[in-house]
């Protein structure tokens, strides 16, 4: 079924606004020119690439030919250059084709009008959103700065106080090795000390010996009673108890026996 002239016409309005800005293009000159030949768009052939190559071959000129009709009223059409449309009468049983042509330029006007105010205000509220982006921006940055500079003041605590505990644990090493030669010399002391102990007990003991021994008195022979005391000596610096009963008898063995000499040659640790 072939579109009717209406129909051919509002489609090729709407297929030339979709290519063009609608608010820079002429529409009454628009439909003048689309009316001159539409017995040959009536035959179905009007696709958008036919609509471009009819309006170009029969309406558009070269810049040549358009200096040469110096007395030609160029009109821009969409950008382009276009001699002014043929005034002709209309066509028998077309006449109220312009009519509704106009009607649907006029609509077409609306609703572009409509969509500009639509997106007027969806571009005010895009702003509206802007500023309020802008806004938060502004107040993230300030506290990504606030944060930033805590940042820097905590890496300085942190700083002063790795320094602290570097010289805390300088001052710790320092103290635990004077611990560690105070606790050898401790133990030192009290290995001497002991020791000492452990003579001064058996020089004791040794003592009480001789004292309960009972040496009888004889003869002085004063060379067997120092062999005697080196051997007594000799016992007690070495840590050693010896039994009394083994060594008293050698004293015993001389006639010159002096008790006190050897008494005393015990007590001096000395001969």
């Amino acid at each position: 079924m072939k579109p009717t002239r209406t129909q051919v016409t509002y489609d090729i309005v709407e297929n030339f606004a979709l290519r063009h800005d609608t608010a820079s293009v002429q529409e009454e000159e628009m439909g003048k020119i689309m009316l001159q030949k539409n017995s040959y768009l009536v035959r179905g052939d009007y696709t958008g690439s036919n609509i471009r190559k009819w309006m170009y071959k029969k309406n558009f000129q070269t810049k040549d030919r358009m200096k040469r009709e110096s007395d030609a009223d160029v009109t821009l059409i969409g950008g382009r250059p276009v001699r002014p449309a043929i005034e002709s009468s209309p066509i028998r049983g077309r006449e109220n084709v312009g009519g509704n042509l106009e009607e649907m330029i006029l609509d077409l006007r609306t609703k572009t009008q409509e969509q500009i105010q639509q997106l007027k205000s969806e571009n005010e509220l895009l702003r509206n959103d802007k500023e309020s982006l802008r806004d938060e921006y502004k107040k993230i940055k300030y506290d990504f700065e606030n944060l930033r500079k805590a940042t820097v003041k905590l890496n300085a605590d942190y700083e002063n106080m790795r320094k602290d505990q570097e010289k805390l644990m300088s001052s710790l090493e320092e103290h635990l090795q004077e611990r560690d030669k105070l606790k050898l010399q401790l133990n030192t002391t009290e290995g001497r000390l002991q020791y000492l102990e452990a003579i001064s007990l058996q020089i004791e003991t040794i003592a009480n010996c001789f004292c309960g021994f009972g040496f009888y008195s004889g003869p002085r022979v004063p060379a067997s009673a120092n062999e005697g005391a080196l051997t007594i000596i000799d016992v007690i610096s070495g840590g050693t108890f010896v039994n009394i009963d083994k060594i008293a008898p050698r004293f015993a063995e001389h006639d010159d026996f002096d008790d006190d000499k050897v008494e005393d040659i015990v007590a001096k640790g000395s001969y």
